[in-house]
């Protein structure tokens, strides 16, 4: 329960893996109540949808987003 920041640099797109990892950064730590989450836009043929299939679960989960980069307005890089 000591994570303050938490980088996903993997293409992956699986709800569990990518739920079970969040939720082990959202553990408590005394004093704070949030935790920075960095994900990567991939872009190319296969992991780009892969990108774009993790952007969809964190606005299911309603997660707060903030794009690094001009996007459109489903999230997605123009």
């Amino acid at each position: 329960p000591n994570i303050g920041a938490l980088i996903l640099a993997h293409g992956g797109k699986s709800i569990i893996t990518i739920l079970q990892l969040i939720g082990r950064a959202l553990r408590k730590i005394e004093g704070q109540d949030t935790v920075d989450i960095i994900d990567f836009y991939d872009d190319g043929k296969w992991i780009a949808k892969h990108s774009r299939d993790r952007i969809r679960i964190y606005k299911k989960e309603k997660f707060e987003i903030q794009f690094m980069f001009k996007a459109n307005k489903l999230g997605f890089p123009q």
